[in-house]
């Protein structure tokens, strides 16, 4: 079974933990079935040692980014090229060289799909005919493809990160001022926005803008043709191709090969695609509605199984992509810990070979593409306006509505009046509690949909899935964090004795002040004045509490915590910034620790002062309206006339007293603290007040007063509007 669960053989080279391994042999644990193979036995090249792993614990290390398995012909130095810099900015020599691995990838694929033989005359007829179709001014000489076809991959297992540049490559400067690549973007942009410009426009409006506003700089080199040239191709994409060549003539320039969608074996195709729930989701802490989540799920199509999900709550991005790629690349045996209630097992997992998307946005752009190409997936863009394309998973969306969210009670956990300002109609709109739509999907995907017969295969999911596995090859990504770096968003910040501070938090950790050190020896970007330095960050906007840090002696991220663990635990990026809203327009500013948590939890309260105020609100109308109570809780009416002489100017008070010695019976209560309140303090025995010139008489009964009932309600109405201001 460990065969079928992962595409390794004996001598395969792959990297546990740091520390690369060969492959030399598989053994059974006699555990389960007896003679089947499930312990991985590896030998360390460097010391001639074996280390064996059993089968559970290789997969907690892949699920842990621990292992990443190495192609044939794959390098070590084999990763993903970094098109930005340590400064933010765009390095011009790391996108050629983007440019250069997706035409070597090209050509491979297409001899893939037609191979010729490998002499020079037949190679050259090739590279002609491949060059014309893509098309390419510079073709590859027929020795260099040679090299490419045995070097870079196997057939049919073409993986852009192999397609790189293997020569060291150093780190090189922009040749151009600031200054001047502003101007070059400002420009561009032009060129995008007006099919009429041109590229010798452009180069000749940035000449003179140079000239006019820098004419007192010295040494600004003057960008070249080739340069603006350079710039517009990296800077194009599917928006700007769109506003500059139309909708449809930008789109046909990004689109892919397109194919029939045939699956023979489980995760050959993946379907993948967003929705919007029909029901409004209620924060548990806060008590106030989040939004309508949108759903996006990735498809089996030859198992109609769900491969992973991801619940997010903006519109369709590139980011809920990739958490969904990465739910699906991983197994779910978390759920026995997390939801023990649910009976059955999540079985689908690994990576589809070809992905089924529609012509989105997220999907179109450049990263989308890169990262599939890395991770060995083929892109099969639907055509526009053609939903029955994805027909399987839009049936799903359908079953996910009918199982799940019309099975959701109407009744609403929020007060009438916040339901009234939020616009939720609970008549009408289901809601859950954020805490229950994970484990609700979770479980109706394991318990009911995974079990229940599918139509168009005649079996239910779970049982084709269980089938197929015991002969098909589940594909798992070489590198898990790949994904994990996908799905965070990059920016840069400045490095200081401090940390790093992003969104008004601060990180610190020591592996991060070992990199300033480094960074200082080095004395590249470092600003003498202060000790501070520009690093690359990356930060995931569901989790504010850490961040990661690009490392160029390691060359990989390191994780940095924030320094204020309490406040950000759990916490995401949207809800830190209304706290941060809020805080601002109370004037409240964080100090230390213990305000950033006290600030917290004012904003919780604030929403409960909020809730409790309309309830105040109701019970004082509930007393005007029922006059034929013989006591209204504390609240009387006082009624004052002048002394004699004077205008009879009756006045109408609001004043609180014990009911218990108001009882028209006569009877009396033992004394005792309200609920919910404070204990009243009761009025000194055997104390006579000294009288005024005013006379004074409480009413308990309405029908007694000498002020009206409309004078009455106006009262109470303006004694409450003077308590909320």
């Amino acid at each position: 079974m460990a065969r079928n669960l992962f595409p390794i053989a004996v001598g395969d080279r792959v990297i546990v933990d740091g520390t690369q391994l060969v492959l030399h042999s598989m053994a059974p644990s006699k555990v389960g079935a007896p003679h089947e193979p499930d312990i991985f036995q590896f030998k360390d090249p460097r010391i001639d040692r074996v280390v064996t792993f059993p089968q559970a614990a290789f997969l907690k290390l892949y699920n842990q980014n621990k292992v990443r398995i190495l192609g044939a012909n794959e390098w070590i130095s084999d990763r993903p090229i970094e098109l930005w810099d340590d400064e933010g900015r765009l390095d011009a020599s790391a996108a050629l060289a983007v440019e250069k691995a997706r035409r070597r990838l090209q050509y491979l694929q297409a001899y893939d799909q037609a191979p010729v033989s490998r002499s020079t005359e037949q190679l050259r007829r090739f590279i002609h005919r491949v060059a014309s179709t893509l098309p390419d001014p510079k073709p590859p000489s027929p020795g260099a493809l040679r090299r490419w076809i045995s070097e870079r991959g196997e057939p049919d297992d073409r993986r852009l990160s192999e397609m790189a540049d293997r020569r060291p490559r150093g780190l090189r400067a922009l040749k151009l001022d600031e200054r001047v690549e502003a101007i070059v973007e400002e420009e561009a942009e032009a060129y995008w926005n007006n099919i009429r410009v041109n590229l010798t426009e452009v180069w000749h409006r940035v000449e003179a803008r140079v000239r006019k506003e820098l004419a007192s700089a010295e040494g600004i080199a003057r960008p070249a043709l080739s340069t603006i040239s350079l710039r517009l191709r990296q800077m194009v994409t599917v928006d700007r191709a769109c506003r500059r060549w139309g909708k449809r003539e930008g789109l046909r320039r990004f689109g892919l090969v397109k194919g029939a969608m045939e699956a023979e074996s489980i995760l050959d195709i993946g379907v993948i695609d967003h929705t919007t729930l029909d029901c409004w989701v209620i924060d548990d802490r806060t008590g106030q509605p989040i939004g309508r989540p949108r759903l996006t799920v990735l498809l089996d199509s030859c198992s109609r199984y769900p491969l992973g999900f991801h619940v997010g709550w903006r519109d369709a991005s590139l980011e809920a992509v990739m958490a969904c790629l990465r739910h699906a690349a991983r197994t779910k045996d978390y759920l026995r810990e997390r939801y023990p209630g649910i009976r059955n097992a999540w079985l689908a997992y690994g990576l589809p070979r070809t992905i089924v998307c529609d012509q989105g946005l997220e999907f179109m752009g450049r990263s989308f593409e890169d990262t599939c190409a890395t991770l060995g997936i083929s892109i099969q863009p639907a055509p526009v306006r053609t939903p029955e394309y994805k027909g399987q998973v839009e049936r799903l969306f359908g079953t996910i509505r009918q199982g799940l969210l019309d099975k959701l009670p109407g009744s609403v956990p929020l007060r009438p009046q916040l339901m009234k300002e939020f616009g939720i109609d609970p008549e009408k709109t289901a809601v859950i509690y954020l805490s229950e739509i994970d484990e609700l999907i979770h479980r109706f995907v394991c318990d009911v949909y995974a079990v229940e017969v599918h139509r168009g295969l005649g079996a239910p999911p779970g049982k084709v899935w269980r089938d197929h596995a015991k002969t098909d090859i589940i594909e798992l990504a070489r590198d898990l964090a790949l994904l994990d770096r996908a799905c965070a968003t990059v920016t840069t910040g400045k490095l200081t004795k401090e940390g790093i501070k992003l969104h008004r938090l601060v990180y610190r950790s020591e592996a991060l002040a070992d990199l300033r050190l480094h960074l200082a020896r080095g004395g590249t970007r470092s600003d003498r004045s202060n000790g501070s330095m520009r690093v690359k960050i990356a930060y995931r906007e569901d989790d504010v509490s850490q961040v990661s840090v690009w490392d160029p002696v390691l060359n990989d991220y390191i994780d940095v915590p924030c320094t204020d663990a309490a406040y950000t635990k759990g916490l995401s990026l949207s809800l830190h910034r209304m706290i941060r809203a809020w805080c601002d327009e109370t004037n409240r500013e964080f100090q230390t620790a213990m305000d950033r948590l006290g600030a917290r939890d004012a904003f919780y309260e604030r929403i409960d002062e909020f809730r409790a105020r309309g309830v105040i609100a109701r019970k004082r109308l509930q007393r005007v309206r029922h006059g034929e109570r013989e006591v209204r809780g504390d609240l009387v009416r006082l009624v004052e006339t002048t002394a004699p002489g004077s205008l009879p100017v009756p006045t109408v008070n609001e004043v609180g007293v014990d009911t218990a010695r108001n009882r028209v019976d006569g009877h009396h209560l033992e004394p005792r603290a309200r609920l919910g309140g404070r204990a009243r303090k009761r009025p000194t025995k055997g104390v006579n007040k000294p009288t005024t010139a005013s006379s004074r008489h409480v009413e308990t009964d309405r029908t007694t007063s000498s002020v009206g009932d409309a004078n009455w309600t106006s009262l109470v109405s303006r004694a409450r509007q003077a308590e909320d201001r």
